[in-house]
């Protein structure tokens, strides 16, 4: 199945089942196959729609699954506030375990990170819907910190088509690869 329809699909599922999802105790919600919703996931994936649905019928239904998301998030604000803390603290982790274990590994696990950086991504996503503070921001700050020693800035480490969504002010990471991380800042 084609990377857009997957995205599709997963966008579509997970905002039938975003109210529901709200008001679980689930972090990682069941979808359809094997996926799982998370804010961070949807907020992914609708990024990544954006720039590729590029026709009337499929703006149309972006727009009108955009908009029930938008009705969602307000019904059930704090409900959203609290999954997106912490899904937030859960990718930090997530992250922060791959930049630590690149510095063991680094001919084996640089090569990944095109893949791996997506965490990053939905840490920037979701550091969007929060009033951060402190000590989250310390982390994010850290982890940059780790990552900038042995990133190179070069070219979006994406499909390009992708770009537009993820402007290079905000996701810096995105536009380079990985040399060697070197020790912790």
């Amino acid at each position: 199945m084609p990377i857009l329809e997957q995205e599709q699909r997963f966008f579509e599922a997970g905002i039938g089942e975003l109210e529901a999802y709200l008001l679980s105790d689930e972090l990682f919600h069941p979808l359809e196959g094997h996926q799982r919703l998370t804010l961070g996931g949807l907020l992914l994936a609708q990024s990544r729609l954006r720039p590729q649905v590029d026709n009337p019928a499929g703006q149309d239904w972006l727009y009108r699954l955009e908009m029930e998301m938008d009705r969602t998030r307000s019904r059930w604000r704090t409900a959203w506030e609290a999954k997106a803390g912490r899904e937030f603290r859960a990718r930090l982790d997530l992250w922060r375990n791959y930049l630590l274990e690149l510095r063991q590994s680094p001919e084996d696990l640089a090569p990944s990170y095109p893949q791996e950086v997506r965490w990053r991504v939905m840490i920037e996503l979701l550091a969007h819907e929060l009033r951060l503070s402190g000590p989250d921001l310390e982390q994010v700050e850290s982890l940059d910190c780790i990552l900038r020693t042995g990133f190179r800035s070069g070219a979006f480490a994406w499909d390009e088509a992708l770009a537009p969504s993820f402007p290079l002010e905000t996701f810096w990471f995105l536009y380079g690869n990985l040399s060697l991380i070197k020790e912790v800042v």
